[in-house]
């Protein structure tokens, strides 16, 4: 893996409460045992997750987004900073209870008018051109189980009709694996305080379709987070907002050389390890604080 292009902790599967509407759930309460899942039993559920973001075979499943990037600081006028797009190369691994999921991500951040992936970048608010970190996340691993702690009740379902949106809330507030007295330029605080808020969707047909391995899905994906640190912002207020779109792509690296060549090329070129999932389960992810921390320790 390239040290300077490492990454980002990314997202893992744990929310709140399952929500449901009643007069769905009463509607979908007459089919249990006929044509597939009932999400309010916890094995059934289950596998239904696995089925919507992988494939039950345990094979690759692929997904691509893109979206945009903003500065907001207070007092001042938001600025689009970035266009952004990731990729994601996952497979699902049955456990006794559950299921572990193996997943590398690689996102780029793209000029806003030439649609360049970008190797330096003139920071706006500091008026000074600053080198660019991309996200390449060697793993995005979870456990996640029928019952228990990081069971399948603690992520929402909201069904209506054929569809079938999960909600995975995050919200972060820990110790930044980079201190302010060893970076002052790239943390604005000891604290690391941020948000990822992920909605997948299915519909229910494909779900309960037993011909299917891996049903067709899409995702919506909003990140409220501190400065990266390559940006070199120091501890000046403010915050980045992320927001961004995708699918899975039933062709997986192949649908993405069709829907994005560029990207494609980027990451055989350079990074082709990302376009198949991990060959071996690691627990937990590195977030893109560790990865810079860990860039600069190697120099």
């Amino acid at each position: 893996m390239d040290r300077r292009t490492a990454l980002k902790g990314g997202a893992a599967l744990l929310a709140s409460t399952a929500l449901r509407l009643p007069e769905v759930a009463a509607a979908e309460s007459t089919r249990v045992g006929q044509s597939g899942y009932d999400l309010n039993v916890p094995e059934q559920a289950l596998e239904a997750l696995v089925k919507m973001r992988g494939d039950l075979t345990g094979a690759d499943v692929a997904w691509y987004w893109t979206g945009s990037i903003w500065g907001m600081v207070p007092g001042e006028g938001n600025r689009k900073l970035f266009a952004y797009e990731g990729f994601s190369a996952s497979r699902f691994e049955k456990f006794e209870g559950g299921y572990r999921m193996l997943n590398r991500e690689a996102g780029v951040y793209r000029d806003l008018q030439s649609g360049e992936i970008l190797d330096r970048w003139l920071n706006p608010y500091i008026a000074r051109e600053v080198q660019v970190l991309q996200r390449l996340n060697d793993h995005v691993n979870v456990e996640i189980s029928a019952h228990g702690r990081f069971g399948i009740g603690a992520i929402p379902t909201t069904e209506m009709g054929d569809d079938i949106w999960w909600r995975l809330d995050m919200f972060f507030f820990r110790p930044s694996p980079i201190s302010r007295e060893d970076y002052p330029l790239n943390v604005q605080h000891d604290m690391y305080q941020g948000a990822e808020l992920t909605m997948y969707h299915a519909h229910r047909s494909n779900i309960q379709n037993r011909d299917l391995t891996s049903a067709p899905a899409e995702v919506s994906f909003s990140r409220v987070a501190q400065w990266e640190p390559f940006m070199e912002m120091g501890n000046r207020p403010g915050q980045m907002v992320f927001h961004a779109a995708g699918k899975k792509l039933l062709g997986g690296p192949d649908g993405l050389a069709r829907l994005d060549p560029r990207f494609h090329q980027h990451l055989s070129t350079s990074h082709p390890a990302y376009l198949r999932s991990p060959e071996e389960w690691q627990p937990g992810t590195v977030s893109q604080w560790d990865a810079f921390k860990m860039l600069k320790e190697g120099e």
